[in-house]
């Protein structure tokens, strides 16, 4: 996985934090998808100026059977109806 974020044909002052991060999302994406289960958590939870904030998890069963869990980022929270909730999921 180090290669593939990191890679070694460029100079670390140019890789791009949001090249690394689609990549990371990518890397994570192939996981899910050869999973059988799977589940996105949405949890909303205040950051340290009280700003409530949507944190997204995925969790998986890995191929030996181990539960994984992997943050993916948080969001500004728009609400707290299931229709906010729901339109965040989307939008990530």
């Amino acid at each position: 996985m180090k290669k593939l974020l990191f890679p070694r044909n460029k100079d670390p002052a140019l890789w791009k934090i949001n090249e690394i991060f689609e990549q990371f999302i990518e890397i994570m994406g192939e996981k899910v998808k050869k999973t059988i289960y799977f589940s996105i958590i949405v949890d909303s939870t205040p950051d340290i100026s009280y700003t409530d904030k949507l944190a997204f998890i995925f969790r998986y069963v890995s191929n030996n059977s181990e539960p994984v869990e992997r943050f993916l980022k948080f969001l500004a929270n728009s609400g707290h109806k299931s229709k906010d909730l729901a339109d965040a999921v989307f939008m990530v």
